[in-house]
């Protein structure tokens, strides 16, 4: 169930930001800028959400890939 609010939320999230930013790029917005604010403030709410996650449960070889690989 940890998985499946944000699985949903992402596939319901991913369709209307796209629509967002189309709407603003046709305003006369920058893309550059649309994509990077996006992403700042999605950004924001993964580290809101890191904080209250619990990281026990992840060996050190996890960790280490998931930082090698991005």
């Amino acid at each position: 169930m940890n998985i499946f609010l944000p699985l949903i939320f992402r596939i319901v999230s991913n369709p209307l930001t796209n629509v967002f930013q189309k709407k603003l790029t046709l305003q006369g917005s920058s893309s550059l800028w649309i994509n990077f604010v996006s992403y700042f403030i999605l950004s924001l709410i993964c580290l809101v959400n890191a904080f209250f996650a619990d990281w026990t449960f992840l060996t050190k070889e996890i960790v280490l890939y998931s930082l090698c690989g991005g």
